[in-house]
C-alpha cells in the first residue's frame, strides 16, 4: 500500500490504502518524491528511518497497523 502525498515534516497516524491481513507482519519504508507528487518506486528516492529510541538509522522496520 502507499499512503497519500505527504509534506515534508512529522506525520503521525497516516491513513494507508492497503488490502491488510491480520496477524500478519508488514514493513514500512520511507521514500523522497521527485516533485511530481506520484509515488514511482523507480524514480523517488529511498530514506532511512530513524529509530530514537535505539538511535540508529534503518532502511525498514517492522510496523503494527490498525485495520479497520
Amino acid at each position: 500500500g502507499v499512503s497519500a502525498y505527504l509534506s515534508s515534516g512529522f506525520h503521525k497516524d497516516t491513513g494507508l490504502n492497503a488490502s491488510l491481513v491480520p496477524h500478519s507482519t508488514y514493513f514500512a519504508f520511507l521514500y523522497a518524491d521527485d516533485g511530481d507528487k506520484v509515488f514511482d518506486i523507480h524514480k523517488d528516492k529511498q530514506l532511512p528511518l530513524y529509530n530514537g529510541p535505539a538511535k540508529t538509522y534503518g532502511t525498514y522496520y517492522v510496523v503494527q497497523f490498525k485495520t479497520k
